[in-house]
């Protein structure tokens, strides 16, 4: 196995907590993998499309996989429901073979 990571907003774009979008990622987390940690304590940091430095505190959640396309799938789709659900522009997700990604809220029809 290897460690995976995902990073979970502690807040909507509008600085209201979602505490929810953090319960939700765990459960589907546990089901998917077995379990994880979660760190509480990170903060991201990047620049817009602007180029004005923004920062985003997140939940750093840690997931040991196999790093197989099948777990790389349903990591991704965790991540998608949590940008939905917390109505961010991307999360932030490690990949169990290293990988890095910034997944976005999928289209919609």
């Amino acid at each position: 196995m290897r460690v995976a990571t995902i990073n979970i907003p502690r807040a909507l774009n509008n600085g209201q907590p979602c505490p929810a979008v953090l319960s939700t990622a765990i459960h589907e987390i546990i089901t998917a993998f077995n379990g994880c940690t979660v760190v509480d304590t990170g903060v991201g940091y990047w620049k817009d499309d602007k180029g004005v430095l923004v920062q985003d505190q997140v939940n750093i959640v840690t997931i040991a996989m196999e790093p197989t396309d099948d777990n790389d799938a349903i990591l991704k789709g965790i991540a998608e429901r949590v940008a939905v659900a917390a109505d961010q522009q991307s999360v932030y997700v490690i990949y169990a073979d290293g990988v890095v990604d910034f997944i976005t809220q999928p289209k919609r029809n």
